[in-house]
């Protein structure tokens, strides 16, 4: 079996309250590939943004391990993309100058005009190259969304961390970044761990969806593997009865209360 780029065991997160442990999760066992698009899907409250920013390295887990590159997490890096959601950009400065940021942390080497160079690059890759002096109040909300997906990536991070990124835009932009994150992800094969509670979302995007359980002590209860072959068309999707039954599944799933199946299909 190949070294998967990311695996989590054992992975667990406690907090102690003056009512006693407050178990998270438990149990996390999870290996993703290099390329690989997964997503982590659940109820609200069930542990899926614990698990993925304890990867992020912004806390640290009470159990079990999480090892990147084989080197274990023990802090933020930039190693990692991060894509919350909110976009979180510097409202004075330019789109280019916040992409430009993050440049500079893993390209300090390169001139100025380098650096700037390599911020427009990223930006044209999201469609933003018209927009790159524009200030962040000037955007739309999907237009700040695609600037720090373009943050994200202009680290050239090993590992794309995803945390609802689309769940605060209306239906027809978040369809529309959907899209373009899929047509990036096709060109450049980043290796992706999304949270979404988006059983549609998670079907178009994903190579394989993991299945939290309910709170509190959530754990994987069940790996789907996406059965659809890419390049993915979102209406081609809706003409396959395939994708019917397996949106059917995750859904029974989310509706039985998240029951403990550790079985892959």
């Amino acid at each position: 079996m190949n070294t998967p780029l990311l695996e989590l065991s054992q992975l667990g997160k406690t907090y102690e309250t003056p009512q006693g442990p407050a178990v998270i999760v438990r149990d996390v066992n999870l290996r993703v590939e290099e390329g690989e698009f997964v997503c982590l899907i659940g109820h609200s409250g069930c542990g899926k943004s614990t698990v993925l920013s304890i990867v992020m390295g912004l806390i640290e887990p009470s159990a079990g391990s999480a090892i990147l590159g084989n080197r274990e997490i023990d802090g933020p890096g930039t190693n990692r993309g991060v894509v919350f959601q909110s976009p979180s950009l510097f409202p004075w400065l330019s789109v280019v100058q916040n992409i430009q940021l993050a440049v500079d942390q893993v390209k300090p080497n390169l001139s100025a005009a380098e650096r700037l160079a390599c911020a427009k690059e990223t930006l044209a890759l999201v469609g933003l190259a018209d927009e790159a002096d524009c200030r962040p109040a000037e955007l739309s909300a999907g237009m700040r969304q695609r600037a720090g997906i373009a943050r994200a990536l202009a680290v050239d991070p090993k590992i794309l961390l995803l945390d609802e990124p689309f769940s605060l835009l209306d239906a027809l932009t978040r369809m529309e970044l959907q899209d373009e994150l899929l047509r990036i992800w096709e060109r450049h094969r980043k290796t992706v761990l999304m949270v979404t509670h988006d059983v549609d979302e998670a079907l178009l995007l994903a190579d394989r969806i993991v299945m939290m359980t309910n709170g509190p002590a959530a754990t994987i209860g069940k790996i789907m593997t996406v059965p659809f072959a890419r390049p993915r068309v979102r209406a081609e999707l809706a003409d396959n009865p395939e994708y019917y039954r397996a949106r059917d599944s995750l859904i029974a799933f989310l509706e039985g209360q998240g029951t403990a199946l550790p079985k892959e299909d």
